[in-house]
């Protein structure tokens, strides 16, 4: 789509960018998985969430602009974020009594 919404509107961020391919976004996915792995916490899985599912949507959606990919990217990992705490928060109740 030449022109249409989803490209880009300045060359010269898109020179920075370059082309974005889904694979780059799997890459991080993988990279953050990584990270996860090394670092306590449960933080970095939720940000591969994002970088995964951004790269599952340009995959479907290869005319995306790296804008929306960010924000694609932004909304996937906030909501994976939060949602995420929430469930963590109520699978980790104390027991009553140990084992």
């Amino acid at each position: 789509m030449p022109g249409g919404i989803l490209r880009s509107f300045d060359p010269m961020i898109d020179s920075l960018f370059g082309p974005l391919q889904f694979w780059h976004w799997l890459a991080l996915a993988a990279i953050l998985v990584g990270i996860e792995v090394m670092a306590p916490g449960v933080f970095f899985l939720w940000l591969a969430a994002g970088a995964a599912i951004t790269g599952l949507t340009l995959l479907v959606l290869p005319d995306l602009g790296w804008e929306f990919q960010l924000l694609v990217f932004a909304a996937v990992s906030v909501v994976s974020i939060y949602g995420g705490r929430r469930w963590i928060k109520n699978r980790s109740q104390p027991e009553d009594h140990p084992h």
